[in-house]
């Protein structure tokens, strides 16, 4: 990408020594406090400012990054994906004015038409005037500010940004892609360098673009902001505007070489003394890793769990169950439950040895008042089947089921932990509900990671590295089943049902 830049370079001659001198600690300062003047402009300041100092097209293909290069962060802004209206939030993602606020129409998430799981410039309407409904025109002297960060990308060498998305902007308005580093940040506000500029009318919003923009001056910074822009002027030429359906960060990591401590002292230094080599633990041996690929539906560990499923559980009672582009990282699956107080389960329908480690990443999408959701374990060879090309769950079997449950007076947040035996579908709790302590578990629309740790009758549980419980039930053991489900409650509505994602479920074996 082209960039534009301005040095003066001056050559000090017949200077006395006192001023070289002068200069050179001068030079010293600049170089030793530099950093420390970077971080301190990490969080963002408004008013903010855009500058068109080097507005590249995007490019058809990814340029020197592969598609398989890692990703960085991404969303396709279905249910899950979280905004704030107020810098200063703890969400990464922002939908403000250049005042740094809502003072004006600005961006905010479509969940219906024209562009399902889309964000437009003109969703979130300021406090006095009235919502626009999606489709519509965008209004004359509009500047929407879609922000995303900050970012540590000091481990990559090389940036990638993708974006997919529809347009219908019309001349002497803009929509685009800038950053900001911390050098931008001032207590006066926020310099945004453009790096893209687009405009392109389509009426009907029937065509979808990719574009590609290579970001090398956020490559090796920490504390980087993105942006998605749009502006518009005073003329009365309007459009439908920009809707964004996704968009990913990829980067080239840095590789990190450390050399080895050489001792300049010559005196040779005696050989140590031999000590007993102890008896190596067994290790365990991982059996099975399911990440779910890049998210295709034709991933075969997302068909070892059934792939797409979609049949009934009863009158107003449909499970679902679907691939997601939007894991942790990369592909996950989704799966839902409409209905009432009812267990539903997937599973890779297969066993797993007596001692075990058994973890995975659990999201809840869509939250319901008192839900349950998690691991199932220790499960009966009955306990999950395959139905067709359908792997179901009989909830009359036997199995342990772990559950994050969800608070009763609020659907976005997890508020306690249980174990429970089931013995022919008759409940035992051998942990009772039992709040987590603050800080521990995440809510709505952020990753949690559970693991089972089951040595004979032992079984100990952690969320997020916090061990949850250490027991002892010998009731199931042996070569079993295990799995993933959903415990509706008397609050679920099949039309937005109860929904959580699931991602890296993996089981090792224990000596």
């Amino acid at each position: 990408m082209p960039t534009q830049s301005n040095s003066v370079s001056i050559t000090p001659r017949r200077l006395g020594a006192a001023v070289l001198i002068g200069l050179a600690l001068i030079a010293l300062t600049t170089l030793v406090f530099q950093p420390a003047n970077a971080q301190r402009g990490g969080e963002l300041q408004p008013p903010f400012k855009i500058h068109f100092n080097a507005v590249s097209r995007p490019s058809r293909q990814l340029g020197p990054l592969p598609l398989t290069a890692p990703i960085i962060t991404q969303t396709t802004f279905d249910s899950s994906f979280q905004l704030a209206y107020l810098l200063g939030s703890t969400t990464r993602w922002y939908a403000v004015n250049p005042s740094g606020s809502v003072t004006d129409y600005t961006w905010g998430r479509v969940a219906g038409e024209p562009i399902t799981d889309s964000v437009w410039a003109m969703a979130t309407n300021p406090p006095g005037l009235p919502p626009v409904a999606p489709g519509s025109f965008y209004t004359k002297n509009m500047e929407a500010y879609l922000v995303l960060g900050p970012l540590n990308l000091s481990d990559y060498g090389q940036i990638v940004l993708s974006m997919t998305y529809r347009l219908d902007v019309k001349e002497g308005d803009v929509f685009g892609v800038a950053y900001a580093l911390p050098e931008n940040i001032t207590p006066q506000g926020t310099d945004w360098n453009a790096v893209a500029g687009l405009i392109f009318s389509d009426t009907e919003l029937s065509s979808q673009h990719t574009g590609y923009w290579s970001l090398p001056n956020v490559a090796r910074r920490n504390n980087v902001w993105l942006a998605f822009y749009f502006s518009s002027n005073n003329d009365d030429e309007l459009g439908r505007g920009p809707y964004i359906e996704a968009m990913a960060l990829r980067g080239a990591p840095l590789y990190k070489v450390f050399l080895p401590l050489m001792r300049l002292d010559p005196t040779p230094t005696p050989p140590p003394t031999p000590t007993p080599t102890p008896t190596a633990t067994p290790a365990s041996t991982l059996l099975h890793n399911y990440t779910f690929g890049s998210g295709l539906v034709s991933d075969p560990q997302f068909l070892t769990w059934g792939g797409k499923m979609n049949y009934t559980c009863g009158t107003s009672c449909d499970i679902i169950q679907d691939v997601s582009t939007n894991g942790n990282p990369n592909g996950a699956i989704n799966f839902s439950q409409g209905g009432f107080n009812l267990i539903a389960g997937t599973a890779p329908n297969h066993v797993i040895p007596t001692n075990f480690e058994l973890s995975g990443d659990f999201m809840l999408v869509e939250g319901k008042q008192d839900g349950r959701f998690g691991l199932i374990f220790g499960a009966s060879l009955t306990t999950f089947y395959a139905e067709g090309d359908d792997v179901k769950m009989d909830p009359t079997r036997n199995y342990y089921k772990f559950d994050f449950n969800i608070d009763p007076d609020n659907e976005t947040v997890i508020k306690s932990f249980r174990l429970q035996r089931y013995d022919n579908g008759s409940a035992t709790n051998i942990v009772g509900g039992t709040d987590f302590p603050a800080g521990i578990v995440r809510g709505q629309g952020l990753w949690n990671t559970v693991r089972v740790v089951r040595q004979g009758g032992n079984i100990q549980i952690f969320v997020n590295g916090w061990p949850a419980l250490n027991i002892t039930d010998a009731t199931f053991v042996g070569e079993r089943k295990f799995g993933v489900h959903l415990h509706s409650r008397a609050s679920n509505n099949n039309n937005n049902p109860f929904k959580i994602r699931f991602d890296n479920i993996t089981v090792k074996q224990l000596p």
